[in-house]
């Protein structure tokens, strides 16, 4: 079931499963970006989008489409050993993928930068080694 409002009055309706599925097959069939069915209270024409008409509706195949025939499961899973008198094909070395880019404006991490905010070192009177005095014993 499929719950939509009119954007006319703005009352909400429903739309059976089975309404659904006729109305995605009309869609289909006309080729068009969107399903029509009209308001119970206005009588005015509603669009409904595709996307919410598969989702209500049970599954419809295209006009014209055949049925997909499930495929054999032998040619699906390669086999473990070749057929007598032929060889194994060699295996190919997959590529390694390049890495995916990084979204513009944002900087990479590493894991040696600090995740917290940058600081510069406290500075405290004379620190430095050059003018420390150190006490002389007499």
């Amino acid at each position: 079931m499929l719950r939509t409002r009119c954007p006319y009055c703005g009352r909400p309706f429903s739309v059976s499963r089975e309404e659904a599925a006729g109305i995605l097959a009309q869609a289909l069939a006309e080729n068009a970006r969107y399903g029509m069915r009209e308001c119970p209270f206005c009588r005015r024409r509603v669009k409904i989008g595709l996307a919410e008409l598969r989702r209500a509706a049970p599954t419809v195949a295209p006009a014209g489409a055949e049925p997909a025939s499930p495929a054999p499961e032998a040619a699906a899973s390669p086999s473990p050993e070749p057929p007598a008198g032929m060889e194994a094909p060699a295996l190919e070395p997959e590529e390694e993928a390049p890495p995916a880019p990084t979204p513009r404006g944002r900087r990479k991490r590493t894991e040696t930068a600090p995740s917290g905010p940058r600081r510069s070192p406290r500075r405290t009177g004379s620190s430095s080694p050059e003018t420390e005095v150190t006490p002389s014993a007499e």
